[in-house]
């Protein structure tokens, strides 16, 4: 009889949605980086994630890697113009011996944007520097509301407004937020200050509206830090 082959998780891809937007990568962009475990190359398309470290299974290298993917979606979200979200497009399996393949999985079709919709000149994806995050109910709760705000669905003080008083809600109030995220108290004091002017007798000046739009993505991403611990 037979010995069952001793096998190794050769890696793991995820398209990327920078494929299907109305800008894509430039023809032949290639990037290489390391995500934990893994060593990374990004294409057009896709991100192929190979482990440095042995991978008993697909479930393991996907909880491993996919706390560093779930956290660079979350900063890229917050602090830039094109946020970026992954979604797993199969495994490659090999025997550890001869090297062969002996499990192949493809569970997502990329469709390339048609060249005429534009091209993303860049030869680098920016990756959002910082430890890897658990992405709690709360924070995409309050993330999923920021992001109404910078998508034009919401107005600015309404969604600043519903995510300071979800925070006190959370963390039981102000000055346990304060504590609990390591923030200045008299900053959350000037943000609730800012967001009740929801009128036309008070408007923001631009300095104003600028310090909310900057403060915000670092208050959500100070939830995300803690809420790992």
């Amino acid at each position: 009889m037979s010995s069952t082959p001793t096998v190794r998780l050769d890696s793991v891809a995820y398209s990327h949605s920078i494929a299907i937007e109305t800008r894509r990568l430039v023809d032949g962009f290639h990037q290489v980086m390391h995500l934990g475990d893994f060593h990374c190359e990004v294409d057009q398309t896709k991100l192929v994630a190979m482990p440095v470290v042995d991978m008993t299974s697909v479930e393991e290298a996907r909880l491993a890697l996919e706390t560093y993917l779930r956290g660079w979606e979350l900063r890229s979200e917050l602090f830039e113009n094109r946020p970026i979200k992954f979604k797993r497009a199969g495994h490659v399996v090999r025997d550890e011996v001869g090297g062969q393949v002996v499990g192949v999985e493809v569970t997502v079709e990329v469709e390339i944007a048609s060249q005429a919709t534009g091209v993303v000149t860049t030869r680098r994806l920016h990756l959002p520097e910082g430890p890897p995050l658990t992405i709690t109910e709360e924070v995409r709760r309050v993330a999923d509301r920021w992001r109404d705000v910078t998508t034009g669905k919401e107005r600015l003080l309404v969604g600043a407004y519903w995510v300071l008083t979800e925070l006190e809600r959370y963390y039981w109030g102000r000055s346990e937020i304060g504590k609990r995220l390591a923030v200045s108290v008299k900053a959350l004091n000037r943000l609730g200050e800012l967001a009740n002017r929801n009128g036309p007798e008070r408007p923001l000046s631009q300095e104003e509206t600028t310090w909310i739009r900057e403060f915000m993505p670092r208050l959500i991403l100070q939830v995300a830090e803690v809420d790992l611990a």
